[in-house]
């Protein structure tokens, strides 16, 4: 039986007041809202530690599979005591800061991930550069169509001549 003193980091929890269902959804149903708010959480290792013999429910940011394999290997809270990412780096701003450090972080990066990116006309999907074979007769370098787009054109191209 639990007393007070041991659920007193509770209060602090980022999930206080949230919907309960939000962290103890059905099967199939994803967890993605509880994990979001588990990731701004200061006392995610306590509430591992609280809920790791639980069999349902997102606990400290974990499923009951990921704490499975938690008690199995030994590792319980540990992983979670590591210091958040200090403002001003891309690990803040996705942990959910703001400030401008980390706004001007995430900038950059997202100006670096576009720069190396193109969008394939045909799949509509953006790729990484090294998904579309050289030309060096185009602007940019590359051939209009991803790689992946380019063989099945092949491919159908074989099967007409068939």
């Amino acid at each position: 039986m639990s007393t007070r003193d041991d659920t007193a980091w509770m209060d602090d929890a980022a999930c206080s007041g949230l919907p309960v269902e939000w962290f103890f959804i059905e099967i199939g149903c994803s967890a993605k809202k509880a994990r979001s708010v588990c990731a701004t959480c200061p006392v995610k290792a306590e509430c591992l530690q609280y809920g790791v013999n639980e069999t349902e429910g997102i606990w400290g940011g974990t499923s009951d599979e990921q704490r499975r394999v938690l008690r199995r290997t030994g590792v319980i809270g540990e992983i979670w005591k590591k210091e958040p990412a200090p403002c001003g780096t891309y690990a803040a701003y996705t942990r959910g800061c703001r400030c401008d450090p980390c706004k001007e972080v995430k900038r950059i990066y997202s100006a670096k991930y576009r720069a190396n990116t193109k969008r394939c006309p045909m799949c509509k999907k953006t790729r990484s550069s090294n998904g579309f074979y050289p030309d060096r007769s185009r602007k940019d370098g590359l051939q209009s169509a991803c790689k992946d787009c380019r063989r099945q054109r092949t491919l159908l191209r074989q099967a007409e001549c068939a």
